[in-house]
């Protein structure tokens, strides 16, 4: 059985009334089984929409509605020659230069959690880790914190 498809003003309808359902669930595991219904269906209702983008060309319109596809540069960095060429122009260190580029934003340290736990092992060094945030000129070397993540969602079965 082929499903019927909805008009431009049944779409609009479709979030005010999934609100609705929302308030009127009665209980907290009603409420519950409506949240992760409505997140089964944005999952859902974005495949359908990735899936037919994919036969747009960007800046086609429609009536209400019109496409732009961002078609952002990718970029990759030789990152030993350009601190070279910045210890170079600046008259640096390499280490020092390392530092400047870090101070003015131009490069990003991230730390790899499980790489720098192994590495640590492997060169015999402790780690000292804190129950909360650290920040510069705290004593531990790491912060380990709870944080909330968004929910998600599956179906009972």
């Amino acid at each position: 059985m082929s499903a019927k498809p909805y008009t431009p003003r049944e779409i609009q309808l479709v979030a005010g009334r999934i609100r609705a359902t929302l308030l009127a669930a009665e209980g907290e595991g009603e409420a519950l089984d409506v949240v992760g219904d409505i997140k089964s269906i944005e999952s859902q209702l974005a495949d359908i929409r990735k899936g037919a983008a994919v036969e747009f060309e960007s800046g086609m319109r429609g009536k209400r509605w019109q496409i732009y596809v961002p078609e952002p540069n990718a970029r990759s960095y030789n990152t030993p020659r350009l601190v070279q060429k910045f210890s170079e122009a600046s008259g640096e260190s390499l280490f020092d230069t390392i530092l400047l580029l870090l101070r003015q934003d131009v490069i990003r340290l991230s730390w790899q959690w499980k790489n720098l736990e192994r590495f640590s092992r492997t060169l015999g060094m402790s780690l000292t880790l804190a129950s909360c945030e650290i920040t510069d000129g705290d004593d531990a070397d790491i912060g380990v914190f709870p944080k909330k993540g968004y929910p998600s969602y599956k179906r009972v079965e």
